[in-house]
């Protein structure tokens, strides 16, 4: 056993603006997080149901692979999957071929739904992702009506403003959104994604009055 990820962090940045141009107002607000891994338990437990895109993958092989590659658990393309040999004697079967360091390997159902391909035996490496995201945190638009364009005695002022949240955001992480936490508020779910909903995008329509 050993650290495979640390959740933290590099660093965090949040910048803003705002602009006024007579009765307008427009303010803008972005948030970074640069570093820190990720654990996509979503996608791992996808990949045990055979529901991730991944592994909807079909790969032609002769004869002689089929006959040599190991799948998890030992047995060769051929002993497992003699019912799917081709007339030409060739196979074509669901997963892929990969070589990890000591050979090549066939990477079948077997491997996600007993193996350690899935996201069921624990935060592994292979669902250990980049954390880093840029997010258009807030959008706000407002104007203010003067009292002598109100033409209403008891009001000095009335401001119509238009908030947007959670706009958008950039990451090269494939999950929802690296910007959530498993637990709420826990530090124990820091890292760790596994089918929580992403950040709520919202819009605010506000009417401020001064009497």
């Amino acid at each position: 056993l050993g650290v495979i990820a640390d959740p933290n962090p590099d660093f965090r940045l949040g910048a803003g603006t705002g602009l006024s141009y007579k009765g307008f107002r427009a303010n803008v607000l972005f948030d970074m997080s640069q570093g820190g891994e990720f654990w996509n338990g979503t996608k791992g437990a996808l990949a045990f149901f055979g529901r991730a895109k991944f592994t909807d993958v079909e790969t032609n092989l002769t004869a002689d692979q089929a006959n040599s590659l190991p799948i998890f658990g030992g047995a060769t393309v051929a002993d497992a999957y003699p019912y799917l040999q081709n007339a030409d004697g060739t196979y074509t079967v669901r997963g892929e071929i990969k070589n990890f360091g000591g050979g090549d390997v066939f990477l079948d159902e077997s491997w996600y739904y007993n193996g350690p391909g899935s996201g069921f035996t624990g935060p592994d490496e292979q669902f250990i992702e980049d954390a880093s995201w840029f997010r258009l945190r807030e959008v706000s638009l407002s104007y203010t009506f003067r009292k002598d364009m109100l033409k209403i005695k008891w009001l000095e002022n009335a401001t119509l403003s238009v908030t947007g949240r959670n706009l958008i955001l950039w990451t090269d992480y494939t999950g929802n959104d690296p910007d959530t936490n498993l637990t709420g508020s826990g530090l124990n779910g820091i890292g760790l994604d596994y089918f929580q909903n992403p950040s709520s995008r919202t819009y605010k329509v506000a009417l401020n009055l001064t009497f």
